[in-house]
């Protein structure tokens, strides 16, 4: 047998299985007993077993799992959560609630022939899911279904489906995608800040799309729709708002230029005041929906690229939903805008301070490691044991974390068992290491590398800032091209010429 590779083909039931780390595909075919008042598997450890079975795969490196033969399996649903390495799973056959596949970052690839259900937060955060197949018997997508995950197309089947709010949303790299003909109602915040969204195809049946359906989609060059029933009286053909985040990069005396960081696109706003100059601000976003009565009843959005409602954003609570890698770099940007006002001089005359505050000596003396732990027994099934192991002083910094060196590690073991608490000896062990740990810091201890290395921290901490910002935000790039070509007076001439040299030099 390959010893990347395990596969079952026996018709008898699984009982224990050890899986071998450097194993990347898993082949599991039979069934488990059906679950009844005569079955020798209650629900509960029916379900436990499928816990059991997920929590062993989280702990090697699985990266293809193939399920497409395994009978009778309806009862996992959040199994498959957390599962880092994952990249391709084919599901059972007979399932038709499509599993939650929360935080899977590495997954790219999900089968299943005979899904009829796609819940609410399924693939929640899978970045780097690529392709979907659910099959022909699709009947329900939930709210938030594929809710910031990575698909760049998508085709759903004609089947009546039922499309819920928000079921695309923060979808960015979705390019394309076609839409069932036996629909006849797209519903509000479907596709939800799709910036990348360039065309649907499909749904010759509908007749009705709310104005906040398109939201935040700046790409949408079209979409046809091909009902005999459509007219304008369908759509709200007047201005609607959009809600965006961006920076301010230029401040005149009439206008003020914001590069919209979650399209990556220059707006302008009617106002003269420098108390805007390079904040971080919400504002509105004024675009046209215009329906054409051709025969293709062709949908235009039309970008006007004016901004509105401007308001500052000073703390994180008031930071909207934003990927990861943005939320973090306009976080370090928020940071930038006090931290660049403190001269670095001000900088090591505040550190100096707080060095010579501490009591360092009482830092040390409580340096200590915590340990809970505690023990869960069931006649009959699986005892579980878990533990928590928490190390740290009462004061954090950079020295002081390389002098007193924190901890905090979680362990969850279970098996049809008998655990046991940690022994003495082993509690006696970790006093020693706390003792000669504090021990050796009292030596070592030294007052001017304290300063240096929180000053040195607080320049990295600049230096990361900024390659976040530039990496994920592209504002420098942004300014750049802003300071040399804005000499207009009017400034929606401006912005339109500033968003096409962006479009040139980024290819997009």
């Amino acid at each position: 047998m390959d010893k990347h590779t395990i596969h079952n083909n026996s018709n008898t039931s699984l009982e224990l299985l050890s899986i071998p780390r450097g194993c990347t595909y898993l082949n599991i075919t039979g069934h488990l007993p059906d679950v009844g008042w005569k079955s020798p598997y209650t629900y509960y450890q029916k379900l436990y077993l499928f816990m059991d079975f997920f929590d062993s795969i989280r702990k090697v490196e699985i990266e293809i799992l193939d399920m497409s033969r395994y009978e009778n399996v309806e009862v996992f649903s959040d199994s498959f959560k957390n599962l880092p390495d994952l990249k391709v799973i084919i599901l059972p056959t007979s399932l038709k609630m499509m599993p939650k596949f929360e935080n899977c970052p590495n997954l790219i690839r999900v089968s299943g022939a005979n899904i009829e259900f796609i819940d609410e937060y399924c693939f929640v955060k899978c970045r780097n899911l690529i392709h979907i197949d659910f099959g022909a018997n699709i009947k329900h997508i939930r709210a938030f279904a594929f809710a910031g995950s990575g698909i760049t197309h998508i085709t759903i089947p004609d089947n009546n489906v039922h499309i819920y709010e928000h079921a695309f949303q923060n979808c960015h790299y979705l390019r394309t995608i076609t839409l069932p003909n036996d629909i006849d109602t797209l519903k509000s915040y479907v596709f939800f800040n799709c910036f990348n969204l360039l065309t649907i195809n499909g749904g010759k049946s509908i007749n009705k799309i709310y104005p906040t359906t398109f939201q935040g989609c700046s790409n949408l060059r079209h979409l046809e729709l091909f009902s005999d029933e459509i007219n304008e009286s369908h759509f709200r053909l007047q201005d609607h708002e959009l809600s965006s985040i961006g920076i301010v990069i230029v401040s005149t005396n009439e206008f003020v230029i914001i590069w919209d960081i979650c399209s990556y696109r220059f707006y302008y706003s009617d106002i003269d005041s420098n108390a805007y100059n390079d904040k971080i601000v919400r504002f509105q976003i004024v675009e046209e929906i215009n329906m054409h009565s051709n025969e293709n009843k062709e949908i235009t959005l039309s970008h006007r690229y004016k901004a509105k409602d401007i308001t500052i954003v000073n703390t994180e609570e008031e930071l909207p939903y934003l990927e990861d890698n943005k939320k973090c770099a306009m976080l370090y940007y928020l940071k930038q805008l006090h931290m660049h006002n403190i001269p670095i001089q001000e900088t090591i005359f505040n550190t100096t301070n707080y060095v010579d505050s501490l009591d360092i000596q009482e830092v040390i003396n409580n340096y200590r490691t915590s340990i809970h732990e505690n023990i869960i027994t069931k006649v009959g099934g699986d005892d579980r044991y878990y533990q928590e192991i928490d190390r740290r002083t009462i004061i954090s910094d950079a020295y002081i974390d390389s002098l007193l060196p924190p901890l905090h590690s979680t362990f969850r073991d279970s098996g049809y068992t008998t655990f046991s608490y940690m022994s003495s000896e082993e509690r006696n062990r970790i006093e020693e290491e706390d003792e000669n740990t504090k021990q050796n810091a009292s030596k070592t201890y030294d007052r001017v590398k304290h300063i240096d290395t929180i000053v040195d921290d607080y320049i990295s901490t600049l230096i990361k800032a900024n390659i976040y910002i530039e990496t994920y935000l592209h504002l420098r790039e942004a300014r750049q091209i802003a300071k040399h070509n804005c000499f207009s007076k009017n400034a929606e001439k401006v912005v339109i010429n500033l968003n096409e040299i962006y479009r040139f030099r980024s290819g997009s």
